[in-house]
């Protein structure tokens, strides 16, 4: 894609939007967002490196997601 500044520009401010969503979240559903949004882990990989359920992880980036989402939205 092009680099131009007014690019460059709106892909820091989407960035920066981005992180804030991120950051705004409750901390129980924000790390599972991250690794499942940011670094691309499955579900069952988060719940061993969290130590928790399957279903635990489940319902927290359920949660999270849509917490994210409307965060985004905003």
């Amino acid at each position: 894609g092009s680099t131009t500044p007014s690019r460059v520009a709106s892909q820091k401010e989407r960035a920066e939007k981005m992180r804030a969503a991120l950051e705004g979240l409750p901390e129980e559903v924000r790390e599972v967002v991250h690794l499942r949004l940011f670094e691309d882990l499955m579900l069952e990989e988060i719940a061993e490196r969290l130590g928790l359920g399957i279903s635990a992880v489940r319902h927290r980036f359920r949660k999270g997601s849509e917490l994210y989402r409307r965060r985004l939205g905003d």
